[in-house]
């Protein structure tokens, strides 16, 4: 049986960047469930893209069981869509998986107006 999820970084990634974090997490929970009776025969599509993309295109319909946002309103368009329930944060952990965060050091010298660009 093969289930979409979304956790595979794009090529090109530095390897620092912050979609790339999730990769060893996910590869140990999906091993583990491979070993139980429940993960027997159970294979993952794996695909990995910015948060806000991913929301618009599981709210548009693209098969998904796991996937991972960086904001609570790539939530809300699941939410709108009929796909997850509106009381999704209101559990003791809130919705959240964990509570690290992501922090950009740039060094002197880059101006803040650069245009995004890769991570080096």
């Amino acid at each position: 049986m093969q289930r979409p999820c979304l956790l595979e970084p794009p090529a090109g990634t530095s390897p620092s960047s912050p979609i790339r974090r999730p990769k060893p997490a996910f590869a140990a929970l999906i091993s583990a469930f491979a070993k139980t009776s429940s993960g027997t025969g159970v294979s993952f599509s794996q695909s990995y893209g910015p948060s806000g993309t991913q929301a618009t295109d599981v709210a548009s319909g693209l098969p998904a069981d796991v996937v991972n946002f960086s904001l609570s309103s790539d939530m809300d368009k699941v939410v709108k869509a009929g796909l997850v329930s509106p009381s999704w944060d209101s559990g003791p952990t809130k919705g959240m998986v964990t509570d690290s965060i992501v922090s950009f050091v740039v060094r002197k010298g880059i101006r803040s107006t650069s245009p995004p660009g890769p991570i080096s």
